[in-house]
Order: C-alpha cells, then sequence, then structure tokens
C-alpha cells in the first residue's frame, strides 16, 4: 500500500523531513508542498523534485487529499493545521516540536486530535539513536542498579531542547509513574524565532518509587565533567543508579561507571567493536589508496585528464573522510590500562563537582557511628577487591569485612579536643601539637589588617564606595562589609586578635555576624570573664 504525503513550510528545518524521501521510501508519495515564501517554495520544489507546490495550505489539503501531513511550521498555528487536516481526511500527521507555547494551546490540540481521529506524532528523534538504545539497555539490564537520581541538563531554549530532553529521560527510564513536578524560571528568550519562553529553568520531577530528575535549562548551565559539543548541540544526562552512573551526551555514551568487574566486560565488548570498526576502515583506506595509485598511474602515463583528474579528487576525499572516521575512534586502551585505572577513584574524584562527590559518597557510605575515642564507618564496596585490600593496608585504621553485609567496616582512632568552646577531632597521623588556634589566630590578624588596608584605599580616595573595591580588587562585595566591620570591634578586641590572646569562642565566624555596634556590649559578648 501506498500512502501520499504532503508538507506544511519549507523553513531550514523541513529540509530534515524531506531528506527522509532520499532514503528510499516506496510505500510513501511526496505529492506536495506548501509556503508561503515564494522563494523557499521554488528552492525546495527544485532541489527535492516535489511535483506540486501550493501556496494557500487549505487549496493544497482539498486538492491532494494526502494521507499523512507534515506540519514544520512555528508552534503557534498547529491547531489550525490540525483542524484543516482532519476536516481534509489526513490520517497521520507528523509535527514538529514543540507541540504548544502553553498548557492550554496544547489541550486544544489534543481536543482537535482525537476530534478527528488524529494519529499525531512528535518529532523526536533522539530515542532511535544508537547510543540511546544502548544505554537503555544498560539501564534495564541493572547494570547501574536502581536509578534513583537523573540530572537533566541543557543550554538554550527551554521549547527547543526541552521536549527532546523530557522525551529521552523517559525513554530511558521506560515512562515511571509521575508523582509531582516542581519548577521556578526567570528572563525571556526565544522571541526571534517564534519560541518565547523562560531563559532559565530549574525543575525537580518526582517519579514512583524514589526517582528524581532534576532539570536545568540556562545558557550558563554547568555541564558535567568531559562535556563537548557545541552551543545549540548541549543536552546532557548524569544518571546515578545503586550500582554504577551513566553520563550521556548528544553524540556519545560518555562515561558508565561500575565496578571494575562490570566495568571490564562492558569494556571488552566496546573494546571488540572498535578493533572491528578500524579494521574494516583500515581495508577501506587500504583499498582507496590502491585505487588512487592507479590513478595517477594513467595520468602520468597520459591518460584522458577529463575522466581521470576528477576521479583522482573524489579518491583523495574519500580518503580523507576515512582518516577522519579513524581518528574518530580514538586511542584503544588494553584492558590491562583499564584495571590499573579502576584500582584507584582519585583521578575520577578530582574531576567531581562537589554535588557529585556529595552523591557518590552517600552511594559508597552506609553508616557512620561516631564514638568518644572512635568512629566506625561502614562502606559498600560492591565486589571492589582493590578497595578491601587498600583499606587493609593502611596502619592508621582497622579494615574488616563483616560476613554476608557487603561492606567494609573502618574502625578509625580520633582525639577530640576542646579548643574556643569548639570540638577539634584529630585524624589519624595527627597529634595534639597541632595548633589550629594559632590558624585561627592568624587568620583574623590578616582580616584585621585587610580591613585597615581597604579603609586607607577609600579615605585616600582610590575607591569612592565599597562596591567600587569590590569590583577593582575581583572580591565578594559581601565579604568586603564583612572585612571592613572589623574596624568596629573595641579597641581591647582588637589588640588582643593583634596579639593572639583571643578569648575562647572568639572567631571569624562569629565575629563576621551580628555584632553590637557599642564597644561595651561587644567585650561583655566576648569578654565576660574578663569584665567580671
Amino acid at each position: 500500500m501506498t500512502y501520499k504525503a504532503v508538507i506544511l513550510g519549507c523553513g531550514p528545518r523541513a529540509a530534515s523531513h524531506l531528506d527522509a524521501y532520499k532514503e528510499n521510501l516506496p510505500e510513501i508519495e511526496l505529492a506536495a508542498a506548501c509556503d508561503a515564501d515564494e522563494t523557499r517554495r521554488l528552492d525546495y520544489g527544485k532541489k527535492y523534485a516535489i511535483p506540486r507546490l501550493y501556496v494557500d495550505f487549505e487549496t493544497m489539503l482539498k486538492t491532494e487529499k494526502p494521507d499523512i501531513l507534515h506540519v514544520v511550521t512555528p508552534p503557534a498555528f498547529r491547531e489550525q493545521a490540525l483542524e484543516l487536516a482532519g476536516k481534509y481526511g489526513v490520517k497521520g500527521v507528523l509535527m514538529e516540536k514543540p507541540l504548544a507555547l502553553t498548557v492550554t494551546q496544547a489541550e486544544r490540540v489534543r481536543a482537535v486530535a482525537e476530534k478527528y481521529h488524529l494519529k499525531v506524532a512528535i518529532n523526536m528523534q533522539r530515542r532511535y539513536f544508537d547510543h540511546c538504545r544502548a544505554l537503555r539497555e544498560v539501564i534495564r539490564s541493572n547494570q547501574l542498579g536502581t536509578i534513583e537520581f537523573v540530572r537533566c541538563i541543557m543550554r538554550g531554549n527551554i521549547l527547543s531542547m526541552g521536549p527532546h530532553a523530557i522525551d529521552l529521560t523517559l525513554f530511558l527510564l521506560d515512562n515511571p509513574p509521575l508523582q509531582k513536578i516542581w519548577a521556578t524560571g526567570y528572563a525571556m528568550n526565544g522571541h526571534e524565532y517564534g519560541h518565547p519562553a523562560p531563559a532559565h529553568i530549574l525543575g525537580r520531577i518526582n517519579f514512583a518509587p524514589n526517582l528524581t530528575v532534576y532539570l536545568e535549562d540556562a545558557d550558563d548551565a554547568v555541564g558535567v565533567f568531559g562535556e563537548t559539543g557545541g552551543y545549540w548541540q548541549h543536552l546532557e544526562l548524569d544518571i546515578w543508579g545503586g550500582r554504577g552512573r551513566a553520563w550521556w551526551n548528544l553524540r556519545q555514551l560518555g562515561r558508565i561507571f561500575k565496578s571494575p568487574a562490570m566495568l571490564m566486560k562492558t569494556y571488552r565488548e566496546l573494546e571488540k567493536l572498535k578493533k572491528e570498526q578500524r579494521a574494516k576502515l583500515l581495508k577501506r583506506f587500504s583499498e582507496l589508496k590502491t585505487e588512487q595509485d592507479e590513478v595517477g598511474k594513467q595520468l602520468r602515463a597520459g591518460g584522458d585528464i577529463a575522466i581521470l583528474t576528477p576521479r583522482y579528487t573524489e579518491l583523495a576525499n574519500a580518503l580523507d573522510e576515512v582518516k577522519r572516521e579513524l581518528e574518530s575512534i580514538g586511542e584503544i586502551y588494553s584492558t590491562d590500562n583499564l584495571a590499573e585505572a579502576c584500582g584507584s577513584i582519585e583521578a575520577v574524584w578530582e574531576e567531581l563537582f562537589p554535588v557529585e562527590r556529595y552523591k557518590l559518597a552517600h552511594l559508597l557510605i552506609d553508616r557512620i557511628t561516631l564514638y568518644k575515642d572512635r568512629i566506625i564507618m561502614d562502606i559498600k564496596h560492591h565486589g571492589l577487591k582493590s578497595l578491601i585490600r587498600d583499606l587493609k593496608s593502611e596502619p592508621e585504621f582497622t579494615a574488616t569485612v563483616p560476613e554476608g553485609k557487603g561492606t567494609i567496616q573502618l574502625t578509625i582512632p580520633m582525639l577530640v579536643k576542646r579548643w574556643n568552646g569548639r570540638k577539634i577531632i584529630l585524624a589519624p597521623g595527627e597529634t595534639e601539637t597541632v595548633e589550629p588556634e594559632k590558624d585561627e589566630s592568624n587568620a583574623m590578624a590578616k582580616k584585621l589588617a585587610q580591613a585597615y588596608r581597604f579603609m586607607g584605599m577609600i579615605e585616600a580616595g582610590k575607591y569612592s564606595t565599597r562596591t567600587r573595591l569590590a569590583e577593582d580588587l575581583n572580591l565578594d562585595q559581601s565579604m568586603v562589609v564583612k572585612t571592613l566591620n572589623l574596624l568596629n570591634l573595641s579597641p581591647k578586641i582588637q589588640k588582643m586578635i593583634v596579639e593572639n590572646k583571643m578569648p575562647d569562642g572568639m572567631t571569624l565566624e562569629r565575629l563576621y555576624g551580628n555584632i553590637p555596634f557599642e564597644w561595651e556590649e561587644q567585650e561583655q559578648m566576648f569578654l565576660p570573664q574578663l569584665i567580671q
């Protein structure tokens, strides 16, 4: 059976739809296209050999009576397009995202589709990418364990990349039951191409039973380490499970962090595929080079230049393309290299953002119990034999592996020392000769000296305001204010700071707080024993 298709809209996005018809779709006949812009309409008609072109959309539907309609227009026209499609018997509509600009408009579009029993598909092609399907299989096979946390990161307009991000997330997670959504945003962009939407979005989506997706969209959104790609191709997913973590971007499945045994198994398969791909490319390169050398010989022997020269150039371009493909495969590391890398998490740890370090620690640490003279920490090892071996070799603490619990139990001796009203915990290897109070006193003395330096600059007329000073010195304005406030301390307190004779309980943190303006009240706060 053959279906007749037409397309509404001949803008840049339409090329992706029309290119599909070059890929041998014998069951679909592209019969006509419609666009009000004459130049675009004629250009596309010529380039894609479209039999008939129309200015008026309704005339095209009435004349052609198509089975399939491509809607490749800005989202504001979707409702009217579907209404006319239903009126003239269209069976299926392939529509560009976004479906609509508002929830109300989306509901009206759905109502029109239901009214005419139209099958409507939104163009969400990313779920068909090979590396997206590979990642879903990793998740489905429980290699990462139960998925608990996903961070979805975008740059650009939320209506441009957002539909792809949400669709791909739902695809990878197998459409889990939705519980609740929270989001906030500010500013606007996208007016220039018909997608007005908040320019900065932060959202949280909760799925059952215990899965959270954080969604971030902004020009300056912070990606995950290793990110690559251009501005308009910025979409990343950072997926955390109970047994491992995966990172994905538009071009590749970037990383999968799992236990070494699981990682080695995955890597061996990847290594095998890469070697096969490289072997095919090298064979292709050799064939092209042999043919190019033969054409070169014929040229040098006086062969037909009109025929041989274009072929020589064609072969040279093909060789360059094969070279680029070989370079894109990258270096293939041996499994020995990988095993060595798995022996330590330190290199990966240094590249993680603080929130990622917290999440990783949360996944590894099962429980921490604090006693007067020791800390007992239960760490989930997930079969990490190298971790057990390394921890057992540490002389400062005791590491045991309780049978059947899947954890390493560390007993860490500690010394609790009071200083300035606070408890200081000394780790293994540290002794009571450590003098943290000297560090604190030096910090306070330096900050007090810095305060006098700042005030000297302002009084000398170098800076008219604290704001100007902060901007010029590239300092946080609030920290400059806190530092200058130290000048309001009483002379007695300032003298004690300089002489390293601060009373218990005086810290920079407290001095940065709400200190009374009156000197007597300050001294009552910090020097009550001296006043008495």
